[in-house]
């Protein structure tokens, strides 16, 4: 007989995402959550809160030693939000014991943009026009990628790509069925990701305050949740 692989909680109070239950039993075998406690290996957590994992929308991650660093904080979902080259990411996905990652790989990027000067920054990122698009968006989808991620400066600056590559980055992932996520640090460059149709934009504006209307957000289009953690 195969011994359990379940683990009892007891005594354990869950968050639900608004408030503390009542202290009960949690029981985790796999990827199942039950109430069910025989056989199982218990714990009591003498009162202890139960969180759901805590996700980081937005790391950096170069090893796995960052992914334990998160894990041991709680986070079990984190998202990269520019890396390479891929087989480096690639190589830190699925491991066990540890937070999963989801990762964009290289953004889109205009010649002559802060991006363009990295060293090793891959040259199939960097968007001379919209024409662009389609074969960045390509790279990153037979990548694995789990979303793109675009580089947004307010339109016209010099390194900034343009309204119109945007766009096309845009159209090109949700042609491919990925959602993208919009570097955005400026108020005229969060305009244009959100004109752009962007799924998602990060940062806080550094040169104003983000006006009311640009706060606001507009429903999702269909389909656009972000994958769920593995």
């Amino acid at each position: 007989m195969t011994a359990s692989t379940a683990t009892a909680l007891t005594h354990v109070r869950v968050f639900d995402g608004e408030r503390l239950r009542e202290p009960a039993t949690m029981v985790i075998d796999g990827p199942l959550i039950g109430t069910g406690p025989a056989g199982a290996r218990v714990v009591d957590c003498q009162g202890a809160a139960l969180l759901p994992g805590l996700i980081d929308a937005r790391v950096h991650v170069r090893d796995a030693e960052t992914l334990d660093r998160l894990a041991d904080h709680g986070v079990t979902t984190a998202l990269d939000m520019g890396g390479w080259p891929p087989a480096l990411l690639d190589s830190l996905r699925g491991l066990p014991g540890t937070t999963a990652l989801l990762r964009a790989g290289a953004p889109a990027a205009a010649p002559g943009s802060v991006q363009s000067r990295m060293p090793h920054f891959p040259r199939s990122s960097l968007l001379a026009g919209p024409g662009d698009a389609p074969a960045f968006v390509a790279e990153r989808a037979e990548q694995g990628v789990d979303y793109v991620k675009i580089i947004a400066e307010a339109p016209g600056t010099p390194g900034a790509l343009s309204q119109e590559t945007l766009e096309a980055v845009v159209r090109a992932a949700r042609e491919r069925g990925l959602r993208t996520v919009a570097h955005a640090s400026a108020v005229a460059a969060f305009a244009a990701a959100r004109r752009a149709g962007a799924d998602a934009v990060t940062h806080v504006p550094l040169d104003a305050e983000l006006p009311g209307s640009e706060a606001e957000l507009t429903p999702p289009r269909a389909g656009s949740r972000f994958p769920r953690s593995p």
